[in-house]
């Protein structure tokens, strides 16, 4: 809504967003690992074991550069990309591309959200994102 409005958000709004960013590739690379895993598709020895340290992650985990480099690792594997492309089949966001694509900034030390960072957000249906916009009357 504030994008609407021609308004930035400030940094203090954006950092306070960076777990909901973390949380976002967690829980929808996990969704992508375990319809592979249902799905019986290979992930070759490397990725396998990546996978197995990757389900074991918390969800609300930080992404630091060791986070960032198995998500990296997963997102080139050619199973991987099979498993993305039956994303009709189950649940995930479509955010996860984004943020896969953008992991080495996510994973980075000092890493604060950018606006197209927060464009991607998906929050459940009980979080409320609270703003004060002002419109312009035509009197």
């Amino acid at each position: 809504m504030k994008i609407l409005y021609g308004q930035a958000w400030d940094s203090d709004e954006m950092a306070a967003l960076k777990p909901v960013v973390f949380a976002n590739v967690i829980q929808n690379m996990r969704l992508v690992l375990e319809y592979a895993r249902n799905q019986n598709m290979d992930l070759g020895e490397k990725d396998s074991t990546n996978a197995k340290i990757f389900l074991d992650y918390p969800e609300d985990m930080e992404i630091n550069d060791d986070v960032g480099k198995i998500v990296k690792s997963l997102w080139a594997n050619p199973t991987i990309a099979a498993a993305w492309e039956q994303r009709a089949h189950y649940q995930v966001l479509d955010c996860l591309a984004y943020y896969c694509t953008e992991i080495d900034r996510i994973a980075s030390p000092g890493y604060i959200p950018s606006q197209q960072d927060i464009l991607q957000v998906r929050r459940g249906a009980s979080f409320f994102f609270g703003c004060c916009c002002r419109s312009r009357s035509k009197s």
